[in-house]
């Protein structure tokens, strides 16, 4: 892992996936869980 990366559990990934989801924008999102929007795109795409 590189230095400095943040490390997020499954269970948190999988939240932010269910509430872009259910209507949050990325830019809603990102803001409020201080995650960059192309982490959470790579999560979304991840997503089964």
């Amino acid at each position: 892992m590189a230095r400095g990366q943040k490390q997020y559990t499954e269970e948190f990934k999988s939240t932010i996936v269910e509430l872009y989801n259910s209507g949050k924008s990325l830019a809603e999102l990102s803001s409020e869980y201080a995650v960059s929007k192309s982490t959470i795109i790579g999560w979304i795409k991840i997503q089964p």
